[in-house]
């Protein structure tokens, strides 16, 4: 039986015309193991990025959550505070109202006042006169 030889055996001794060792001068076993470790190396970098891709999507609806809570909170604020301008401007067209109507008592009072003086003043001149 003949002896099986190596591509790189061919390729060896094509290029340099001698017939190299039975195992390559880097050795076989170091490669395997290299081959072992990236491979090891690949699947832990994959395993790695799903697991940072879980977290990035569970973080992203957390923050969604969070959001639509937080619009929720400022949409009812804003509701509250729409509430409260208006019994605000409420409250100042009745205190408005309210000065106006005392400003108005305070006019006929005075203007009754005035009516009451003129006509005691009219009355005493009628005593003066139906005694004088």
């Amino acid at each position: 039986a003949a002896a099986r030889v190596e591509p790189w055996h061919e390729a060896c001794e094509m290029s340099c015309g001698v017939l190299p060792p039975a195992a390559p001068p880097w050795g076989v076993p170091p490669l395997r193991e290299e081959f072992e470790q990236r491979r090891a190396e690949t699947d832990a970098l994959r395993r790695e990025g799903e697991s940072l891709r879980e977290q990035l999507r569970r973080e992203r609806a957390d923050t969604s959550a969070a959001v639509a809570m937080y619009a929720e909170q400022i949409e009812g604020l804003e509701k509250d505070n729409r509430r409260l301008q208006g019994r605000l401007m409420a409250t100042r067209v009745h205190d408005s109202a309210k000065d106006s109507e005392v400003l108005g008592l305070r006019k006929e009072v005075s203007d009754r006042t005035e009516a009451i003086d003129s006509a005691v003043r009219d009355m005493q001149q009628q005593q003066q006169q139906a005694l004088g």
